[in-house]
């Protein structure tokens, strides 16, 4: 993303559209620590993070709990493969010194979603599709499921257009029994399970060719489809005949 982000305008003179966000944004959520910075001057509800584990780090003014726990992980690339969830002090500043460039965010518990949303050209948010994350592997949903909560795609729709994006993105973020919504992080571009944001009204791709075609996007609007929607993704045997 970062390669074709940084030759985007050059192509783009040249006639060729490509689907990617500018280069300071694609930055901003390819870098954990940087991502979460710019959520907190922003005022946005990221998950504060830091590359020190001092409690006054994450926890700003307030005092952390004695028995706070904390989420170690990378601060580039797929966080989720050398994930530290839900540990205490010791056991995070231990599984720190096996990554490369460690970030430490306070632990919050909450039930785990990813949000499909697509921005236009104009900044502006064509559609967004929240779904809980039911089965997790390796960090990508092989059991998803739409969400019915319009309060919520009302909270989330100002809080993507303020991330400065351009087409597809994935937000993953954390409800808790409080109401609360919290951001874990961003991934500026189509998701492994994002099929399922297209299944519901977030027509991703579609709206991208209509835009690099010259067409005005308000002429195809969001159409939510009705009722939940469940994605289950697996394995599929291929039985061919004749194939050498």
């Amino acid at each position: 993303m970062a390669f074709w982000s940084r030759h985007r305008a050059a192509l783009a003179n040249a006639g060729i559209a490509v689907l990617v966000s500018a280069p300071e944004a694609v930055h901003r959520c390819l870098d954990k620590l940087e991502f979460s910075t710019f959520g907190q001057e922003a005022g946005l509800p990221i998950i504060p993070a830091s590359l020190n584990l001092e409690a006054h780090y994450l926890f700003g003014n307030q005092e952390a709990e004695v028995n706070s726990s904390f989420v170690v992980k990378e601060r580039y690339g797929a966080g989720s493969l050398s994930l530290g969830l839900n540990l205490p002090e010791a056991a995070a500043l231990a599984h720190a010194h096996t990554l490369q460039e460690p970030i430490f965010q306070p632990f919050v518990h909450g039930r785990e979603i990813s949000v499909d949303a697509y921005v236009d050209r104009r900044g502006n948010v064509r559609g967004v599709v929240p779904r809980t994350r039911d089965v997790v592997v390796r960090g990508e949903s092989q059991v998803t499921t739409t969400l019915d909560d319009p309060a919520l795609v009302d909270r989330l729709v100002p809080i993507v257009e303020k991330l400065g994006l351009y087409g597809p993105l994935v937000l993953q973020a954390l409800l808790t029994d409080d109401g609360g919504l919290h951001l874990i992080e961003c991934n500026c571009r189509f998701g492994g399970a994002s099929t399922l944001g297209i299944a519901a009204g977030v027509d991703s791709f579609f709206w991208f060719l209509q835009e690099a075609a010259g067409a005005d996007l308000d002429q195809f609007p969001f159409q939510p489809a009705a009722g939940p929607l469940r994605q289950v993704r697996a394995a599929v045997d291929i039985i061919m005949r004749n194939f050498e």
